[in-house]
């Protein structure tokens, strides 16, 4: 073998080791991540109060509809007179 093949070989050895403890760093930081939020939940999650047998008399597998209601501005741009964010409807309706 020749001197440029030996170091061809070896700095793609390295290149290749590099890659593969890189991606094993983010894979093993991902799954301490994971579990630190799985903790967190178990731990810090409360039941919520009246729940209990809320969705008894749902039956599986029907479509639902559900009408969320609200409005669409915020406090912010209230306070601060926002004109466009005040506006009743969507300019390209007008």
């Amino acid at each position: 073998m020749t001197v440029r093949w030996t170091l061809a070989v070896v700095l793609a050895l390295g290149a290749a080791l590099i890659v593969f403890l890189s991606a094993a760093t983010v894979a093993s930081a991902v799954l301490l991540e994971v579990n630190q939020l799985t903790t967190i939940i178990t731990k810090e999650s409360k039941p919520i109060p009246g729940i209990k047998g809320a969705l008894d008399d749902v039956n599986p597998g029907d479509p639902q509809t559900i009408l969320v209601l609200g409005s669409d501005r915020r406090f912010i741009d209230i306070k601060q007179k926002n004109r466009t964010a005040l506006r009743p409807s969507p300019a390209h309706l007008r």
